[in-house]
């Protein structure tokens, strides 16, 4: 057997008559390393981030959030739209939901896509909603 590829050494480099001709970037992406665990590098630098202190609401704040759910209990039919902010694992997030339902009893609001927020975490409610009820 001869290993210096003889035989083959002066055959014409083969062209596909089918495929097109991979540019060199797309060649070179084959090897590129492979990200097997996604969003594992945002998952560490966000653990890398300690967590914010908790904020305890004045006893004038959690009166007037006791305002805005008893609004929001006389509007459930309406599922209004509220902009909640609200604390989990030490940090706080404000997103905008649909309120689909109020549970006094088990203390949670139940948005339409059936997230539960603690009322002990939520620190904020907005929402036009409470506009139109201060102008009345």
């Amino acid at each position: 057997m001869n290993d210096n590829y003889e035989d083959i050494i002066h055959l014409p480099h083969f062209v596909s008559k089918n495929r097109p001709h991979m540019s060199n970037a797309d060649r070179a992406a084959q090897f590129s390393p492979f990200a097997a665990l996604t969003g594992y590098h945002e998952a560490i630098q966000e653990a890398s981030v300690p967590p914010m202190e908790k904020i305890i609401l004045s006893d004038m704040a959690l009166e007037e959030l006791d305002e805005k759910m008893f609004i929001l209990i006389q509007n459930l039919k309406e599922h209004p739209s509220i902009q909640l902010t609200y604390e989990k694992d030490g940090f706080y997030h404000t997103e905008t939901v649909s309120v689909k339902r109020i549970d006094p009893d088990e203390r949670k609001l139940i948005s339409m896509d059936n997230k539960h927020y603690s009322f002990d975490d939520i620190i904020a409610i907005e929402s036009p909603l409470f506009q139109k009820n201060s102008q009345m």
